[in-house]
């Protein structure tokens, strides 16, 4: 049996997906990951891991950066790692990796 939603629960699961969405389409921007990526290669790097503070891998902004990377031919993946919030919650999240040299792929 199904337990009922209550409206606040309800409220706050939007509430909170709304702040994802919102925190990745400015996170995961095309803008700032090309400018992370092009300021990494200068410094002689074959990738760049976009740091994260919440988790928006399923965002439509993280579908959105994931499909540009594999049209332009970059290598894409998730790299997972804990994020220890205030008052020792701890959460994993996903940070993006671009990589656009092959060396060194396990």
């Amino acid at each position: 049996m199904r337990s009922p939603v209550t409206p606040l629960k309800e409220f706050l699961a939007k509430e909170a997906a709304k702040a994802r969405e919102q925190y990745a389409a400015d996170a995961l921007s095309l803008t700032k990951v090309r400018e992370a990526m092009t300021t990494a290669a200068l410094a002689g790097e074959a990738a760049v891991r976009i740091p994260l503070t919440m988790r928006v891998h399923e965002t439509r902004a993280a579908a959105s950066l994931e499909a540009w990377a594999k049209e332009e031919g970059f290598l894409f993946g998730w790299v997972e790692r804990p994020l220890l919030r205030p008052g020792a919650c701890q959460e994993t999240i996903y940070e993006p990796e671009i990589r656009w040299i092959e060396a060194g792929i396990r």
